[in-house]
């Protein structure tokens, strides 16, 4: 099975590695220079799921896209999932996922894309809060720019992220296949660091 976490955290590393960001750049700038460092990267293979990931604003959004790809029990279990995550610091993913498995009603094939988003989820946590995803970070933030109701403390952005990177993992899986699990989330990790106003609102 391939940790698709650990090939999620590359594609960031990789992309961010062969882009060039200036601060003062727009949230649409930034999306354009992400892009094509994905094309520089990768090449066109998989550009869709990863520009349509880059696009969206909000976990849900993501999920909802989907729907009708995916069993009701699988959607409710999502939807529930992001609620929680959204609304709750200091989760210990771990031991949240291994129970949310254990009490989903769901067929094999539903189970396992659930277990290989959920290494994306932790992953991407490791990747935004280690020195090297907080300086991406940095560089890709917008959400400063506009006047937050509860401003989010970094904690909570990381945190945010993982959790959109979590849902644009079944995005890309069920519309591109296995081969798309990284791709749908790494789009949706880049749109959360370049703009997370959804989390304030949300909460």
């Amino acid at each position: 099975m391939e940790n698709y976490g650990q090939l999620h955290n590359e594609m960031i590393t990789a992309i961010m590695g062969n882009v060039t960001i200036s601060p003062d750049m727009t949230a649409e700038q930034k999306k354009e220079v992400v892009l094509q460092g994905f094309i520089d990267t990768y090449g066109r293979d998989n550009v869709e799921l990863f520009a349509q990931g880059l696009n969206f604003n909000s976990p849900f959004e993501v999920i909802d896209s989907v729907k009708d790809r995916m069993s009701e029990d699988l959607h409710a279990v999502l939807r529930e999932d992001i609620d929680y995550l959204l609304k709750n610091d200091n989760v210990n993913y771990e031991e949240f996922l291994n129970k949310r498995f254990s009490e989903a009603k769901l067929d094999e094939k539903e189970l396992q894309l659930y277990k290989d988003c959920s290494s994306i989820l932790i992953s991407s946590v490791e990747l935004w809060s280690s020195k090297e995803g907080s300086a991406y970070l940095d560089l890709l933030d917008t959400t400063n720019d506009v006047v937050a109701r509860r401003p989010p403390t970094r904690e909570q952005v990381v945190g945010y992220i993982g959790v959109q990177d979590f849902a644009g993992g079944f995005f890309g899986g069920l519309v591109g296949g296995p081969i798309g699990v990284a791709a749908g989330a790494a789009g949706a990790s880049a749109s959360a660091a370049i703009s997370h106003l959804f989390y304030s609102q949300y909460n």
